[in-house]
């Protein structure tokens, strides 16, 4: 029972192109504007101000990347269980496994209800497993994980 079944990979983890890039422009940015600092004449300080705040949000993007895109661990299929960063769920206890577009919920906007996913329209799908009981839902989206090999899967096993 402590044998994984299977295994699926989230496809990023914590350290994307996009966080290592942000890191090593904000590096490089940061040691640009302490030398420019050191220069005489108002506009080196003044373009070293300008370089120092760029590298700032270089590093703080490469640091909201990194707690965003930090939950890139697998997800283990048990016999009696599903394990991922989200939390663990029993088998008796799902009800349900489903796909729902992620959009955005607003009185103005228009909400398409499409019944069948087109993971090739570049829209984000969510794949959400529903508890019988309880709140916690386990939601695994498609910009971060297989879902399209994931769904045929957990229908299988909950049979």
């Amino acid at each position: 029972m402590n044998e994984s079944i299977q295994q699926f990979e989230a496809l990023s983890g914590p350290f994307s192109t996009l966080v290592l890039s942000a890191l090593v422009l904000g590096i490089v940015l940061l040691i640009a504007c302490f030398f420019l600092f050191k220069k005489p004449g108002t506009n080196a300080k003044l373009i070293a101000m300008l370089i120092g705040f760029g590298g700032m949000i270089a590093l703080g993007t490469a640091f909201f990347g990194y707690i965003s895109g930090g939950r890139g661990a697998p997800v283990e299929l048990y016999a009696d269980r599903i394990e991922s960063p989200f939390g663990t769920m029993d088998r008796a206890n799902i009800l349900k496994i489903y796909f729902q577009e992620n959009v955005a919920r607003s009185p103005l906007a228009k909400v398409e209800m499409n019944r069948v996913p087109d993971f090739n329209s570049g829209r984000e799908y969510l794949l959400i497993v529903q508890p019988k009981r309880g709140t916690k839902r386990l939601v695994f989206s498609s910009n971060d994980y297989p879902i399209q090999e994931m769904h045929p899967v957990l229908n299988e096993w909950m049979k």
